[in-house]
């Protein structure tokens, strides 16, 4: 049997930053990290892959939606017959998309008789304690990545104070009490991703293609530079999700990601560079208008 650990969390929770320590941890395994970008094209792949990790993409959606559960199962299969990476791994690790509803996983893989060939061995659910209350209450998905979950991985603790680590532990528990609680600093967290754990049972469905509560489209212009980016990110508001990707800024490129946790920026050294892109991802009812404000010339 072939385990399987999926990662779960928000757009910005840590997940990314999480999976390139696992990669670098990991690297003399035969790890397959299966990536799944909500946008049309692949963004935190790229990043895992520069880490020297063997990835493979499913961009467009989530894998738990009507749209791309095909691509998923077909990929799956198609790992667990060899047909990719020259052999059978010993391990896949799953990020899903940060909008995913993964309460589906367990009746998926029976369904499919997937579950002969993997064994679903974690879920991890990722969780900014910055923003994790008000995404509670705004997007019923979060809650289910939680109780779903073993494990509680809990990004950025060193930028919050003993209060609000309390407080946020408090209203995570509450959704699923046997989860393990693990803080993470930098993406480093003291937890075998591979040691089993007991998982929730839980139940649910394919999610429809389209959520209303989500807007996505891709900026292929190269946005002028750091500065530029930041004025676009403040123009658009909280009703900005997620701005990741990569820019060019003379010779330099640049991995740059904007949620409700903040700007970041790195820049990408080796050959050959990404090319300039960015995927957004924001408020459904506010679509039209963001994406106007990215897709203007600068000014």
């Amino acid at each position: 049997m072939i385990p399987v650990v999926l990662v779960t969390g928000f757009l910005g929770s840590g997940k990314t930053t999480f999976l390139k320590r696992q990669a670098a941890r990991y690297r003399t395994r035969r790890v397959v990290y299966l990536v799944n970008d909500f946008a049309a094209v692949d963004v935190d792949g790229e990043l895992v892959r520069r880490m020297g990790a063997q990835v493979v993409p499913i961009s467009g959606g989530s894998i738990f939606c009507r749209c791309l559960v095909t691509d998923f199962i077909r990929v799956l299969r198609s790992l667990a017959h060899g047909e990719i990476g020259g052999g059978p791994p010993t391990g896949v690790v799953i990020e899903a998309s940060g909008m995913a509803d993964p309460r589906v996983v367990h009746k998926m893989l029976q369904e499919t008789q997937l579950d002969q060939v993997f064994t679903l061995r974690r879920i991890l659910a990722v969780i900014d304690p910055g923003t994790f209350h008000k995404l509670c209450r705004t997007l019923p998905n979060i809650k289910a990545q939680v109780a779903c979950a073993d494990t509680l991985l809990v990004s950025k603790v060193d930028r919050y104070d003993a209060a609000a680590l309390v407080a946020v532990r408090a209203e995570a528990m509450a959704i699923q009490p046997a989860a393990a609680w693990v803080e993470m600093r930098h993406g480093e967290a003291e937890c075998d991703i591979w040691d089993p754990a007991p998982l929730p049972a839980t139940t649910g469905e394919l999610a429809p293609c389209v959520d209303p509560n989500f807007h996505r489209f891709v900026v292929r212009d190269p946005i002028e530079g750091l500065e530029d980016f930041e004025r676009r990110v403040a123009l658009s508001g909280e009703g900005l999700y997620r701005a990741k990707g990569f820019l060019h800024a003379g010779e330099r490129c640049y991995a740059v990601d904007a949620s409700s946790s903040g700007i970041q920026h790195e820049e990408c050294t080796g050959h050959p560079l990404p090319a300039p892109r960015l995927v957004c991802i924001v408020q459904g009812d506010r679509g039209a208008e963001i994406e106007g404000i990215w897709n203007a010339a600068a000014g």
